[in-house]
């Protein structure tokens, strides 16, 4: 087997000598593998150097150690390795480059052809980040975060950088997870949630002091819309209320708009996650008319789908006229209801999405809560359709949701020409045809207009 070039001295070699010379005999030379057995000498200006640039965890010149470590990186992607060992010792050596040249080393390593079902082993920073190598970032992130960002953050990565960026938040936020959280603002949107979500298990649950001061710290690192948002995201990941919902009424309903008004009614909402339906009427009642509209779009950020008054929280948010925030916060929601339970099963569903407003902001709202009865039952969802006034907005969306159906759940398309026959308003019959369309260029059937 070839050995590595003379050039890999114990420069690179003191992070993944030993691995080569036990796991592959011959991949180093000998005089490599006596350098990594021994302590080398070498000047004063050149110690100083190194140190100097191991502190700073940026990037190194492109010559000296950043170089040996180029070397070596393509020398050892020459060599006939199993994918597991070979994935192994580039980590290492990539841990090893990263304190010399970060920039470098994650261009190598994105650099690196990689198929998806590598992540289906190695450890978690690399799993959880989308990249098989990810992980080797790990210590070099969490050591030098602020000069790790300025690198992932600008263009010199390219589109790739968005998976190490993702590694960066897992690694950071082990470490500090304060740090992470004040860096919200700058982080892309794609980011923010895992940034929180991270940040929030890092927190223990029996120290209320330094979850307090976590979710103060989210409430003030951006403006109030963003922060009630990310706070929003911070009291999903808790598993249980952090105080009595009367006590944490009281804390917001009086309070004036700001950070402290935005952590209370948030932690107001997550605690009525497994209230009875008669509790939830009593607390409803309690919250001031001109607060509602606020207090619903709370609550449904912190319910799941399965809960079982969700219906009824967005009929509150209806009447409160929120329709900004259900147009698009919401309707992914229904189809998780618990078909099983009464008043959250298909037919009752459907029957709640028929009294909805006509209006384009409750079609999703529409489409999702209808969706359950027409796949169950599409033969009584056409009747159930078929009863409405002709021209009816829900009559007509009902029919296309039902040719979806058809198509999508079924592989039925002159099932789903049927429903679009049904369909009276021209607009929506337009709609429906271009969806079947899609779906005979999708599955490669016969294109038929009409």
């Amino acid at each position: 087997m070839k050995a590595l070039p003379k050039t890999l001295t114990h420069l690179a070699a003191v992070g993944i000598g030993m691995a080569l010379a036990v796991t592959t005999p011959g991949l180093l030379s000998n005089k490599d593998q006596a350098a990594n057995n021994t302590s080398t000498t070498t000047s004063a200006n050149g110690d100083n150097k190194d140190a100097a640039t191991r502190k700073a965890g940026t990037t190194a010149p492109s010559g000296g150690r950043a170089a040996e470590f180029r070397r070596a990186w393509a020398a050892l992607g020459s060599q006939k390795l199993p994918t597991p060992k070979l994935r192994a010792l580039q980590r290492k050596l990539l841990e090893e480059w990263a304190e010399v040249d970060l920039q470098g080393a994650m261009e190598a390593a994105l650099g690196e052809a990689w198929d998806s079902w590598e992540n289906s082993y190695g450890s978690p920073y690399g799993n959880r980040s989308g990249h098989p190598l990810g992980d080797a970032f790990a210590k070099a992130f969490a050591e030098h975060p602020l000069d790790a960002w300025k690198v992932l953050s600008s263009d010199k990565l390219g589109p790739g950088a968005q998976l190490l960026r993702r590694g960066w938040v897992y690694a950071v936020s082990r470490k500090d997870a304060s740090l992470v959280i004040s860096m919200l603002p700058e982080l892309p949107n794609s980011l923010r949630g895992l940034a929180i979500v991270e940040s929030m298990r890092q927190v223990p649950q029996n120290k209320p002091e330094e979850r307090d001061a976590m979710l103060k710290k989210i409430s003030t690192s951006g403006d109030l819309t963003q922060s009630t948002n990310w706070l929003q995201t911070a009291f999903y990941q808790f598993n249980g209320p952090i105080g009595e919902t009367a006590d944490l009424r009281a804390r917001w309903v009086d309070a004036p708009a700001g950070s402290d008004r935005a952590i209370a009614i948030t932690a107001w909402a997550s605690s009525l996650r497994g209230v009875t339906r008669e509790q939830f009427a009593t607390e409803w009642a309690n919250v001031p008319e001109s607060s509602r509209g606020e207090a619903a779009k709370s609550i449904l950020s912190q319910l799941q789908g399965r809960f079982p008054l969700l219906l009824e929280v967005v009929d509150q948010a209806i009447e409160a006229g929120e329709w900004a925030y259900l147009e698009k916060g919401v309707a992914h929601k229904i189809p998780a209801l618990d078909p099983s339970q009464p008043g959250t099963d298909p037919k009752s569903v459907a029957d709640w999405a028929l009294k909805l407003p006509a209006r384009e902001e409750a079609t999703d709202l529409f489409h999702s809560a209808i969706q359950g009865y027409l796949v169950s039952d599409p033969d009584q969802g056409r009747t159930l359709l078929e009863s409405l006034p002709a021209g009816d907005w829900h009559r007509e969306r009902g029919f296309i949701e039902l040719s979806q159906t058809h198509l999508w759940r079924r592989n039925d398309p002159e099932g789903s020409r049927r429903a679009i026959d049904s369909i009276t308003d021209p607009v929506a019959k337009q709609i429906a045809t271009t969806y079947l369309y899609d779906w005979q260029l999708l599955t490669n059937r016969p294109i038929t207009r009409q």
